[in-house]
């Protein structure tokens, strides 16, 4: 099978696979390529920020929006924690953007942490707790998490 990504595909079948993907060639360092890595974290940091302060401002407005039920005393406070976290992360998202060498561990957490975002939205909607907005939202976090785990993979070994 010749599918365009293959090692096998050649021509320009192969040239316009090639062009969606990041001007990183196989074997190359990610590190050469430092805007990529740049835009990626710098992105996530500010979806992170975004989300923080719609869950430090705004958790009632937020919940009614996404039918999550009522505000309560004790959802505010969980709302409140969520949000200092995701601002966490945000701050850790700004350190591999600017040194992406030394802070390569919190890419790993962040792949982690979107990725726990899934479940966490995912099982009371399966359960019937929620509606399809918080779970659909959720989606950004798994198309970061995918994005992080690539970067890892390519700048495994290349990062010193």
């Amino acid at each position: 099978m010749n599918l365009p990504f293959s090692r096998s595909a050649t021509g320009p079948a192969r040239n316009q696979a090639l062009l969606c993907l990041p001007r990183i060639q196989r074997g190359s360092s990610m590190q050469a390529d430092s805007s990529y890595t740049r835009l990626l974290f710098g992105t996530a940091m500010l979806f992170n920020l975004v989300v923080a302060a719609g869950l430090l401002t705004s958790s009632a407005q937020i919940g009614a929006a996404l039918d999550l039920g009522a505000a309560t005393p004790g959802s505010v406070v969980l709302s409140n924690l969520s949000g200092a976290f995701v601002a966490l992360f945000a701050y850790a998202y700004a350190r591999v953007a600017l040194e992406p060498q030394r802070y390569r561990a919190y890419a790993e957490l962040g792949a982690i942490g979107k990725l726990l975002v899934l479940p966490a939205a995912g099982i009371p909607y399966a359960l019937g707790y929620i509606g399809w907005e918080l779970p659909l939202l959720a989606c950004g976090d798994l198309v970061f998490a995918l994005l992080f785990c690539d970067w890892l993979r390519r700048t495994r070994g290349t990062l010193a």
